[in-house]
């Protein structure tokens, strides 16, 4: 029972937290092309599932698609680490490939659980100048909605 929670708590201690800075990351979309979160990023969103996913995908596209997300400095990102190759490339790329909006894809494991996770929802970093200033977990469109820009 000790080395559980001594895991736990080691896993939770590798997530950003409010006042932690997030260094640079590049990361390639649905669509093969690099996207960077950089000082100037406002905004990470995560989804760790299929309906966060799509979720998420929603929101974006009623708000202005990859323009919206370009001028609100809004870094869109899926953790596909879990995700086996196979069925990655198979069924779950094919349908991100629908979306017109650029969706990160993040395989690396150690760098998905850098991020704050909750099951069911979205997770949403404020950021200013690469810092975190508030995190947000959502599970409905009308909270994604009111909270981003």
């Amino acid at each position: 029972m000790r080395i559980f929670w001594g895991i736990l708590l080691f896993t939770w201690g590798l997530a950003y937290d409010v006042g932690e800075r997030i260094d640079s990351i590049m990361l390639a979309s649905q669509h093969a092309s690099s996207h960077t979160l950089n000082m100037e990023t406002r905004y990470v969103l995560i989804s760790f599932d299929k309906r966060t996913t799509h979720l998420q995908n929603r929101t974006i596209a009623r708000k202005g698609g990859s323009g919206y997300l370009e001028r609100e400095k809004i870094f869109s990102m899926v953790d596909a680490s879990q995700v086996p190759p196979s069925i990655l490339s198979l069924f779950v790329l094919p349908n991100l490939q629908s979306y017109e909006a650029p969706l990160l894809l993040c395989h690396d494991a150690n760098l998905c659980r850098q991020f704050p996770y909750l099951e069911g929802h979205l997770t949403l970093l404020q950021l200013d100048r690469g810092e975190v200033r508030a995190l947000t977990f959502i599970d409905e469109a009308r909270f994604l909605e009111a909270i981003l820009p």
